[in-house]
């Protein structure tokens, strides 16, 4: 029998192998989706209808900050991501159509009230940031809608990109990248 990935593991560099850093934390709940902070102090964690914040400390140890649960009924969380700047931005994508984008803040302790909520008829299945203008998320659902939002505007007027998958065709879009050296460029997967 192959042995399982431990939930959380540091790769050590290529010149020191031998020292690897193992670290273990169970969350007592099924895990949907993680992400990590750009500094890799911080992790999100999506567990049923939880967000969970997560230290990851050099010693490896790992212990829970915080976690801000959904008030909407039945909302799983489908993916999490990190802002890409030095903000402590989370933006979540629920099975309910909803994405929120929560601020962790200087003392890890996530704001009740969304930077930003949208919500949409359609369970969202990946949220992802813009690489260079940090005010940017896209989203993917599963009906092929492909969305862009600028979060500074918490209102209708926050949607900057709508279109669907290839020809208008309704297909469950599975994840949605934006491309790191062409960032007006983007790439989405579906069924």
């Amino acid at each position: 029998m192959k042995p399982q990935p431990s939930p959380v593991s540091r790769i050590p560099s290529s010149n020191n192998l031998s020292k690897a850093v193992r670290a273990d934390y169970d969350v007592r709940k099924p895990i949907s989706c993680l992400s990590f902070q750009h500094e890799h102090r911080l992790a999100a964690v999506g567990c049923l209808n939880e967000l969970k914040i997560l230290r990851v400390d050099r010693n490896a140890s790992i212990s829970e900050l915080c976690s801000y649960t959904s008030a909407t009924p039945k909302a799983l969380v489908n993916d999490v991501c990190w802002s890409n700047d030095e903000r402590k931005y989370v933006a979540v994508a629920y099975s309910t159509g909803e994405i929120k984008v929560v601020s962790v803040g200087a003392a890890s302790v996530p704001s009740t009230d969304p930077i930003m909520q949208v919500k949409y008829e359609n369970p969202i299945n990946r949220v992802t940031w813009h690489p260079s203008d940090s005010h940017l998320i896209a989203s993917a659902d599963n009906k092929g809608c492909l969305r862009l939002y600028d979060i500074r505007t918490n209102n209708s007027n926050n949607l900057v990109y709508n279109t669907r998958f290839i020809n208008n065709q309704v297909r469950n879009t599975r994840d949605i990248q934006f491309n790191s050296f062409h960032v007006d460029l983007f790439a989405a997967v579906a069924d």
